[in-house]
């Protein structure tokens, strides 16, 4: 494939918040995409793990001129082993992504999207004889956190020798909803079934105070709030044969979660890292 087609056609945009690029429309009106690899999300405030993981992602893109959209879907690839204090279990987690960019000029893209991702943990007791004593050798333990919003980003693309190397940087403002479950207490002394659970009522005190103490890992049942920040994407892409090529990309999304309950803010960092490997088939 001759330089200039590569230049002429090929990354019109880059839109690396979804995980996948954008094809010129003189190289190609669609693509489609399969790309494998590790995950890592990282939300300490609630979660004692670090959830690590194989993806698995499909992806599909067309463009005109210089507009290029772009939708990919991913998940873990198996059920994610997960430990949290007394419970053990296992997670799972999708992602979607939609862009919409355009080109203006031959390196510089703008875009913007929406975004769809949900964790689930479904977890049980890891000592259920010692529950079974207090008949509540059945607990589980389910947890879910979702988000969906806008995210608007730029950018920039770089050809060298018929590869292509790619770094993005984009904004999110999305809004989320989590269904927290109260944590097991760890307390051996005391035989009170009714005691086992945090109660959600626990944050007031008799005289109808505010607990001082409460933090973000207290806070259970459902609770909605926002999550903002940015997602830095790299890429690079290499011609196989005349259609094919591979990819690989690097993306992470550093948010900054907020919830606001009983008229206090409290905030929770929340990462989410991805490495791929794939290819990419023009027609």
């Amino acid at each position: 494939m001759a330089v200039t087609r590569l230049h002429a056609g090929l990354c019109f945009g880059l839109a690396l918040s979804s995980g996948l690029i954008s094809i010129g429309a003189s190289a190609a009106k669609f693509n489609v995409g399969f790309q494998t690899g590790f995950g890592r999300f990282d939300y300490t405030k609630k979660l004692d793990s670090i959830l690590s993981y194989r993806i698995a992602q499909v992806s599909v893109g067309a463009s005109h001129k210089d507009f290029f959209s772009t939708l990919s879907y991913s998940r873990n690839m198996q059920d994610i082993s997960i430990s949290e204090e007394e419970d053990i279990g296992s997670a799972n987690r999708y992602d979607i992504d939609f862009t919409f960019g355009y080109r203006f000029t031959p390196s510089w893209s703008v875009f913007a999207g929406y975004k769809d991702n949900e964790t689930e943990l479904s977890l049980s007791p890891g000592d259920p004889e010692e529950l079974d004593n207090i008949g509540l050798g059945g607990l589980q333990r389910d947890e879910s956190y979702q988000q969906d919003g806008f995210f608007i980003g730029v950018g920039y693309t770089k050809v060298i020798n018929k590869n292509v190397f790619g770094l993005s940087l984009a904004y999110a403002d999305l809004d989320t909803e989590n269904q927290f479950f109260s944590d097991v207490a760890d307390d051996d002394d005391d035989d009170d079934a009714g005691d086992i659970l945090d109660s959600p009522f626990d944050i007031i005190d008799l005289a109808g105070l505010i607990d001082p103490d409460l933090e973000f890992d207290d806070l259970t049942g459902v609770q909605q709030g926002v999550s903002r920040g940015y997602s830095f994407g790299a890429h690079f892409l290499s011609p196989i044969t005349e259609n094919l090529y591979f990819q690989a990309q690097y993306k992470i999304n550093d948010y900054e979660q907020t919830i606001e309950f009983l008229d206090l803010e409290f905030d929770a960092d929340e990462t989410y890292e991805s490495l791929l490997v794939g290819v990419v088939y023009l027609f």
